[in-house]
């Protein structure tokens, strides 16, 4: 574990200890006990995140997730008719502007693809929370059920309801992000991003952030982008089901790469002694 992430949990323990001791009433002992615990899911949480061997590594994930968010965002935009997938900021303002219309058909389709993807982060936390170390690759072999049920779905009753399985998908996704130094990436969204990498420039103008933190966030948004325009290229020229099938393939190899390294993290943590921290 890296010294900085090693300094950062032993703050959070001690602050754990004293607060267990004074605001709760617990004995040293049993405070002690509570400490290991919480050390024990901070490291499980820190490494769940962290899984891929290398910065590198873990940043080519981050844009692969980047840009199959995009993908998918631009499969739902053409085939549900101005409506997202995983960019709900856009499709609350359709919702809000449908609700001022009186438009019944709309105002339905946009609750129901903002219900979906609320579903999905609630939904993707709790296997998150649950999985542990196996978090990634858990999400990942979840989604590409979903992919699948979409795949069947639009086999049986093409339309509306069929995508609704790919918006739970990417509300799970975020849960899919990755640290590459202080950059958060691989979210299903990147107004974040964009901004990020604004704020980021500003501040490696004057000395406060690294050079090239700002191109983290900025490649981010770029595989976005382009995800999005492949997306649409792909559904022009092909199927829904057949663009859905591309992304439940790749979802599906994602799953079990990342089950292979979290098997073998997972190994590396028999040893572990809290007080080594």
């Amino acid at each position: 574990m890296r010294p900085r992430l090693r300094r950062a949990i032993a703050i959070q323990s001690g602050n754990a200890f004293r607060r267990n001791v004074i605001l709760f009433g617990d004995s040293p002992q049993i405070a002690g006990d509570k400490v290991g615990s919480f050390l024990m899911m901070e490291r499980s949480d820190a490494r769940s995140l962290e899984i891929l061997p290398s910065g590198a590594a873990r940043f080519g994930f981050g844009l692969m997730v980047a840009f199959a968010a995009g993908w998918v965002d631009a499969i739902g935009f053409v085939s549900l008719g101005s409506f997202y997938l995983s960019f709900m900021s856009g499709n609350t303002t359709q919702l809000g502007v449908a609700i001022a219309g009186g438009d019944d058909a709309t105002i339905w389709r946009g609750a129901a693809v903002i219900a979906a993807f609320f579903a999905g982060a609630v939904l993707g936390t709790l296997i998150a929370d649950a999985a542990r170390l196996f978090r990634t690759p858990s999400l990942l072999a979840v989604e590409t059920i979903l992919f699948c049920a979409a795949i069947a779905l639009t086999g049986l009753a093409p339309g509306f309801a069929a995508l609704l399985p790919v918006a739970v998908a990417m509300g799970m996704q975020n849960g899919l992000r990755q640290m590459v130094g202080r950059a958060d990436i691989g979210k299903s969204f990147v107004t974040g991003a964009l901004f990020s990498a604004g704020q980021s420039l500003a501040r490696a103008m004057t000395g406060k952030a690294p050079r090239g933190e700002w191109l983290v966030f900025l490649a981010t948004w770029f595989c976005f982008a382009a995800g999005a325009a492949g997306g649409a290229f792909s559904l022009a020229g092909s199927s829904l089901v057949a663009n859905l099938g591309v992304m439940a393939g790749a979802f599906a190899c994602l799953a079990f790469f990342t089950f292979l390294i979290a098997l073998d993290a997972r190994s590396s943590d028999h040893d572990f002694d809290p007080t080594a921290l």
